[in-house]
């Protein structure tokens, strides 16, 4: 492959990573999760030693258990839950 092509392969990758990180951070800003919920998830995944799994089948439990509670009060309550199982 000659160079010409390689470099423009290469700007496209970063290109693409570009568009990537701006669709996550447009997610974030425009009605993605809350700072509060973020940093509610942010606790409950420090507090499961880094396994983002188990936080996601907690706050999946804590969906079916309640599924007309919003996003940020199934966090809250998969955290609750884990802190006083813990106990």
């Amino acid at each position: 492959m000659s160079s010409a092509r390689r470099g423009s392969a290469s700007r496209s990758v970063g290109a693409a990573e570009r568009l990537r990180r701006w669709v996550q951070w447009m997610a974030g800003r425009l009605g993605g999760a809350s700072r509060t919920e973020r940093r509610l998830r942010r606790d409950l995944i420090a507090g499961l030693m880094g396994d983002e799994a188990a936080a996601d089948r907690l706050i999946a439990y804590e969906r079916r258990r309640a599924p007309r509670a919003s996003a940020e009060e199934h966090v809250r309550s998969a955290l609750h839950r884990l802190q006083r199982d813990r106990r």
